[in-house]
This record gives structure tokens, C-alpha cells and sequence, in this order.
């Protein structure tokens, strides 16, 4: 409350107030823009799909004024950084004062990180809302094998196992449909874009039936071809080529068959990463998953946090 005050005065304006399906949060007043940081979106078992938040925010007026926690990642050889549970926030940026009547388009931020580490917080989009006249916003979401580990032995059973991070992301999508025309966002006009590991996570959503409705784009900024490293040439939806590509825009309703019959298959088997092959500009750890147990992963839990 002391730092929407505050930013509020600097502002020359008071802190302002949305109410949501679940209850008022209390945002901070910045020029020319508001924030609303580490809303809960959603939250998940381990090794289970994200679930959308439903249940009422405790408090009458909701802080949402600083982000929130990382979710559990590897800060160095023997620490971890984060949290496991908590940490499924997203952050909003609106012009100012904008209403449900603005209709304004909406972007969701997906931050990168190897897939192995990352968050929301290094950035800030109230410059962007400001500029653009456009809702902004940004997750944190599940990474490393929290995120993506793989079990053989689930798929064996008929289970659908992996990609644990891209069930946050549909989770971030289905609250922000809900929730964003209280922010002054038109949820039929809502992409996602993202940059480095996330560029690519966000392609995929144009290609799962699970994120059909969900999304009407995607922009996408991949460094270095990373889809896959041995291919000169990289083809992406609508039969563009780039090499490597770098940034671009595809309507996430206009997929090739062929691709949406590989990202099924990719939903059923969580093989997204079992099926990437194998370059010195991928990250080791992404195959170390294949083999890595329940067990292992309780180690690396064990560890001490942060």
C-alpha cells in the first residue's frame, strides 16, 4: 500500500482500482500508464497442468503492486531460486484510466530462459501500454524440469506427460480472456509473444488444438533458428522461409494441417523436447531430462532455496 501511495503521488494522481471476477486489486499510478503486478493467475501439482484460478482474493482490496515470486529454477550449482507453488503471477499495464468501453488490443509477454530459468520481472511494459495504447501483459511460469521433464514411463501407461510450462501458459491465457476487459482489453484481440526459448514455446501455441480460442496471434523472436539448429532454412506458418528466422507474426487460426497433427502429437507424448535434436546451441540439460526420475527431481528440491 505505501509504495502505490507513493507512486501514486509522484504520479499526481491516486493508485488505481480494478475489480475482477475475484475480487478488487489495487494497482500502482506510473505517467502516462498503471500497473498491476504478481496477480495470481492459476496453480499446479507437480508434474500436473496448470489449473485457472477461481478462488476470491483473501484480502477486500487486493495489493497488486510488486511482482511476484520465480517460480523454482537453478540458481547456481548447489542453490535454487524461487518458489514451486505461488509463483503462477501475471503482470498488467494499461494506459491510463483505461476502461472495459476502450476495447484496446492486448499482448501477453512469455520472458525466455534457456527454458531452464527466467521470470517476469526484469521487465517492465508500462512505456509500451503507454505508447501503443494496448494492455500488456506478463508471466512467470514453470521452467527446467518442473516445467518440461519428460516420464517414459507415463506415456508407456497412456498418460500424457510434459510441457508441464505450456498448460501455465494456457492457464495465463484463459484468466487474461477472462479477466482483461476489467483492464480495458478487448479479449478478442488478444496474442502472445515471446523471445529466445519462449519465441518458440509461443509457436506452438498457433499449432495445439488444446490453445484453440485461446489466442487470435502470435509474434515470435527467436535468436539463432532455434526450432531447429541443423536446417539452413527454417519454415514457419503461412510457408515462409527465413534463415534464421528472427521475428515474426502469424494468426494463430491459420496453421497447416500438417504442423497442428505434430503439435498433437507433441500434447500426447510431451515430446517437444525429447524430439529436438541435438546441437551445441541447445542446452545439455534439455536431454538429461529424458532420463532424469522422480527421484532426481526430489534432489534437486531438496537443495537449498533462496
Amino acid at each position: 500500500m505505501a509504495t502505490a501511495l507513493l507512486l501514486g503521488v509522484l504520479a499526481g494522481r491516486p493508485p488505481p482500482v480494478v475489480k475482477t471476477s475475484l475480487g478488487s486489486v489495487l494497482g500502482n499510478a506510473l505517467h502516462g500508464s498503471d500497473e498491476f503486478l504478481g496477480m495470481l493467475y492459476g496453480d499446479a501439482e507437480r508434474f500436473g497442468p496448470a489449473k485457472v484460478r477461481s478462488e476470491p482474493y483473501a484480502a477486500q482490496l487486493a495489493q497488486a503492486t510488486s511482482f511476484g515470486p520465480a517460480c523454482l529454477q537453478t540458481l547456481t550449482s548447489t542453490e535454487n531460486y524461487g518458489v514451486e507453488h505461488g509463483c503462477h503471477v501475471i503482470n498488467i499495464w494499461r494506459p491510463t484510466g483505461a476502461t472495459a468501453a476502450d476495447k484496446l488490443p492486448v499482448l501477453m509477454f512469455v520472458p525466455g530462459g534457456s527454458n531452464d530459468f527466467g521470470e517476469a520481472e526484469p521487465y517492465n511494459a508500462s512505456q509500451l501500454a503507454s505508447t501503443q495504447r494496448a494492455v500488456i501483459a506478463s508471466i512467470n511460469y514453470r521452467v527446467g524440469p518442473l516445467g518440461f521433464l519428460f516420464f517414459e514411463s507415463e506415456v508407456r501407461r497412456g498418460r500424457g506427460s510434459g510441457n508441464y510450462a505450456q498448460t501455465d501458459v494456457q492457464a495465463a491465457l484463459r484468466w487474461l480472456r477472462r479477466e482483461v476487459a476489467a483492464f480495458g482489453g478487448d479479449p478478442s484481440r488478444l496474442s502472445i509473444f515471446g523471445h529466445s526459448s519462449a519465441g518458440s514455446l509461443v509457436l506452438l501455441h498457433a499449432l495445439m488444438p488444446s490453445s484453440a480460442g485461446l489466442l487470435e496471434g502470435v509474434l515470435s523472436g527467436m535468436l539463432g533458428g532455434w526450432v531447429n539448429p541443423h536446417r539452413e532454412q527454417q519454415t514457419i506458418p503461412h510457408g515462409q522461409t527465413s534463415s534464421p528466422p528472427k521475428y515474426f507474426f502469424t494468426p494463430a487460426a491459420k496453421a497447416r494441417p500438417d504442423q497442428a497433427a505434430l503439435a498433437t502429437s507433441a500434447e500426447a507424448r510431451g515430446a517437444t523436447h525429447r524430439a529436438r535434436p541435438r546441437s551445441p546451441r541447445v542446452n545439455p540439460s534439455h536431454f538429461v531430462m529424458k532420463w532424469l526420475t522422480s527421484a532426481h527431481v526430489e534432489n534437486l528440491l531438496n537443495r537449498k532455496a533462496n
